[in-house]
């Protein structure tokens, strides 16, 4: 019998996920994820990371990131990638977007919101994620 149950739980979580929501367990019962915004901090100039003493070759292309700017916002709508957002930054923030998708925060930080950046050693961007 306990068996049965196991399964029939099993079978009604994959039931209420698979219509492409995230949900999570709360005191009150089952409740949709909230959205989360990120906000661009910071744009860093290589000039500003190395100085004069850069550890490649300086070329001409080398600049701040062009992908994002200093008070650009995005929405994260059900765990997805926004639109416009930086695949290399989304994979480096994403451990910080999950952990509050699911409720979760940063060892002293405020609750709700967490800073992560993108890892291009060369032009890095500092976002804030937080609660919407």
């Amino acid at each position: 019998m306990l068996f049965g149950v196991r399964w029939w739980v099993f079978g009604a979580f994959f039931f209420v996920v698979g219509f492409g929501r995230f949900y999570e367990y709360s005191a009150g019962g089952l409740c949709m994820i909230p959205d989360l915004r990120i906000t661009v901090l910071r744009v860093f100039h290589p000039d500003e990371v190395f100085g004069d003493d850069y550890p490649v070759e300086k070329q001409e292309w080398m600049g701040p990131c062009y992908m994002h700017s200093v008070g650009q916002e995005f929405i994260v709508h059900e765990g997805e990638m926004p639109e416009g957002f930086c695949s290399g930054a989304w994979v480096a923030i994403y451990p910080h977007v999950r952990m509050l998708l699911m409720g979760g925060n940063m060892p002293g930080s405020e609750a709700g919101i967490a800073l992560g950046s993108c890892n291009d050693g060369l032009r890095p961007v500092v976002f804030m994620i937080e609660w919407v």
